[in-house]
């Protein structure tokens, strides 16, 4: 990570973020490494609204900021594909209250692109279910999306709070308006000759911290998502679909190890779905020093 606090000399920050990931796993490969993945960012922020309107539900305790960003990630799944995906984003950050925050992303333009698969393996899943090879092929997603939080947490206070997250996400309306004006009753408009995604997806977390006397706490959560794709899309993007399990999911299992349903998929690239119902209780308490522990119960499924 390299960050300037100040670009331009009036606060304004400059980051740029490299990332490279390695996954092992041999369960469900037969090669010891089963993902690479690589993201590079880069991130400019503006210590103010670069608006031509006046925003008036913000705090002023808390300062609001405009980024923009521009990203790529590589991911090779080993045996399957390689896949690219490129961002360039616009995001406003602010908090209308010491409580509330929010994220508006007015401009969103993502490009996935599958630059090679394996002939075999790959091929054959996406001959075997339709509704997979069509969830990954190339594709524009250009939309924006909108992210509100809210917590009552009271810092160095043995308060219960709760905390709140809710997103949604909208992809695609404003070219199919574009489409219907210029192409009427013709083929979709496509972007070098690539079709656009148009759907409608959200997100919602709702977690409540109960504290406990030393030094416990017994914390639930329900999350729950769904997204509907419509018009020039009739399956959610793969990279939008939701999945449960791994180490911040139903931890019993695998990521992606479980669902859709009661479905047992012969390839977990299968296990995704355009609904998710998760939720967890957990026990937290103090072990020694810094070291602590949890006991907990998940559920979930797509």
């Amino acid at each position: 990570n390299y960050k300037n606090r100040n670009v331009f000399k009036k606060a304004e920050q400059f980051h740029l973020d490299l990332f490279g990931g390695v996954q092992f796993d041999r369960i469900s490969t037969t090669d010891f490494i089963n993902t690479i993945d690589v993201t590079g960012q880069a991130s400019l922020i503006f210590p103010k609204f670069l608006l031509p309107v006046r925003v008036n539900n913000v705090s002023k305790y808390f300062k609001p900021s405009t980024q923009i960003s521009v990203s790529s990630n590589y991911v090779r799944r080993i045996d399957y594909y390689d896949l690219t995906s490129t961002n360039l984003s616009l995001a406003y950050d602010w908090k209308e209250s010491e409580r509330k925050r929010h994220i508006l992303t007015p401009i969103s333009l993502n490009f996935v692109k599958l630059i090679s698969t394996d002939s075999i393996r790959f091929d054959a899943l996406r001959l075997q279910n339709p509704l997979f090879a069509k969830s990954i092929e190339d594709q524009f997603i250009i939309g924006g999306h909108y992210t509100f939080t809210y917590t009552n947490r009271v810092v160095n206070s043995d308060e219960n709070f709760v905390f709140f997250m809710g997103n949604l996400e909208l992809a695609g309306n404003s070219l199919s308006i574009l489409d219907a004006i210029a192409k009427p009753g013709e083929d979709k408009l496509t972007i070098l000759g690539i079709n656009y995604s148009q759907f409608v997806r959200t997100h919602m977390d709702f977690r409540y911290y109960n504290i406990l006397p030393y030094s416990t706490s017994l914390v639930s959560r329900v999350a729950f998502g769904i997204g509907v794709p419509y018009g020039n899309s009739s399956v959610l993007p793969y990279f939008k679909q939701f999945f449960v399990g791994g180490p911040n999911s139903v931890r019993g299992f695998r990521l992606r190890g479980i669902g859709p349903g009661d479905k047992v998929p012969e390839n977990e690239l299968e296990n995704t779905g355009e609904l998710k119902i998760e939720s967890n209780l957990e026990y937290r308490f103090g072990v020694f020093s810094y070291i602590k522990g949890a006991v907990f119960v998940d559920a979930g499924n797509v």
